[in-house]
């Protein structure tokens, strides 16, 4: 980044604190990459017929999540994606709330062997979020009666909310501090949840309330603002992205582990009167494959501009036959690599702004890059701000 006289003290200061800064571009995952998840939630939910019933409960559950497979998939109303499939393994829930039916009130725990299962979809070409979809089948809830934990109901949900189009959190590479972005998506959420109360358990005081089954379906448009603040330590590594969602949620990127090594969410919902409050999420472990030999990838020009040609060039293992493409664009090339295992690749960028342009650049496309027989590394493609922007004041970052 070039600083001149013309521009303002504040965008200098900007230039200054991104220059020292090493960029962290969009990770790699494989196929059978995974990581172990501490994820803690208060749930709540409620209802007013038949009768007045409200449910709260602090959870956590940890579980391992396994990149499953790498292939397009389509959410409802959305357009195909190549996308990471992680799959939800290894559960384990604790915790213990309060259920409240009138003037009766119980506090109740989860019973140990209470598992979830489910799955999530990340865009390859920048982790955006694509689909989260959670399911507890059978949980079953413990009412403490004296000295006794007695069964008081079980407990299934199935919850999958949809982003369209993808949700993109981080706006890689992330170099500038105080690089803003917006994403506008549509959020549609779906599921049931199902309560069956026990009819023995003792402290009814009568009968046993009603039987919840209910089903949920929202679709509302979504604007979410992001802001990369700098670096910090955080989640036991000295120096994590930070990028902050206001009004108070925050992500922490560490490139070492391909991953968000905490997030913190103050609420959500997932429809109706269904929702959460107090999320964090911690990566507690994680096995990565060894990334492929390609290496040293780089566009000139860079920044590149909309519709012109950019030229990939990268070395790997000589002689190896190479392609890249922009992913949702349709932009390829392939080549081989010399003796020396050199390459350069020509792509057209597109020729329009991504889903959630920053005052960084109009759009950052995810590329991959596969070399036959090697393996495969995604890199990230940044369009120029056009230099007569004014859009929102980005101006002043230039």
């Amino acid at each position: 980044m070039k600083c001149t006289l013309r521009r303002t003290v504040l965008a200098g200061l900007f230039c200054l604190a991104a220059a020292g800064a090493p960029a962290a571009d969009v990770p790699t995952w494989q196929a059978g990459d995974w990581w172990n998840v501490k994820q803690s939630f208060t749930i709540r939910f409620g209802t007013t017929t038949p009768v007045n019933l409200a449910l709260n409960m602090s959870t956590t559950d940890t579980f391992r999540l396994t990149v499953a497979d790498i292939a397009d998939r389509t959410t409802t109303g959305g357009q195909p994606v190549r996308v990471y499939r992680r799959t939800r393994s290894n559960s384990s829930v604790t915790g213990r709330g309060s259920f409240t039916s009138g003037v009766l009130t119980i506090t109740f725990r989860w019973k140990s062997g209470t598992k979830t299962t489910g799955e999530d979809w990340s865009a390859v070409s920048d982790l955006s979020t694509v689909r989260d979809q959670f399911r507890l089948t059978s949980g079953t809830l413990e009412a403490l009666v004296l000295i006794f934990w007695l069964p008081l109901a079980t407990i299934t949900i199935e919850s999958t909310t949809d982003a369209n189009p993808p949700h993109e959190v981080a706006d890689f590479p992330l170099t500038t501090i105080g690089e803003q972005w917006q994403a506008v998506f549509w959020q549609r959420s779906y599921g049931r949840i199902r309560v069956v109360w026990n009819p023995l358990f003792g402290g009814w005081g009568g009968s046993a309330p009603p039987d919840i089954d209910q089903s949920f379906d929202t679709s509302v448009p979504m604007i979410a603002i992001y802001r990369y603040t700098g670096r910090e330590a955080r989640g036991g590594f000295p120096q994590t992205y930070h990028i902050e969602q206001p009004p108070a949620g925050s992500l922490w990127y560490e490139p070492t582990i391909k991953e968000f090594v905490e997030s913190a969410q103050s609420t959500g919902n997932l429809g109706g009167d269904i929702g959460f409050e107090n999320m964090t999420r911690l990566i507690t472990g994680r096995s990565l494959a060894t990334d492929p030999n390609i290496q040293n990838l780089t566009f000139a020009p860079t920044p590149a501009y909309r519709g012109r040609r950019v030229t990939l060039s990268g070395t790997t293992t000589a002689g190896t036959t190479v392609t890249a493409t922009i992913l949702g664009e349709g932009a390829s090339d392939r080549t081989r690599a010399d003796s020396l295992g050199r390459f350069d690749l020509s792509l057209v960028c597109p020729n329009h702004d991504d889903n959630s342009p920053s005052n960084d650049d109009v759009g950052s496309f995810g590329v991959e890059v596969v070399a036959q027989g090697v393996g495969r590394k995604v890199v990230t493609l940044r369009l120029d701000l056009p230099p007569t922007s004014t859009r929102r004041g980005w101006q002043s970052y230039r």
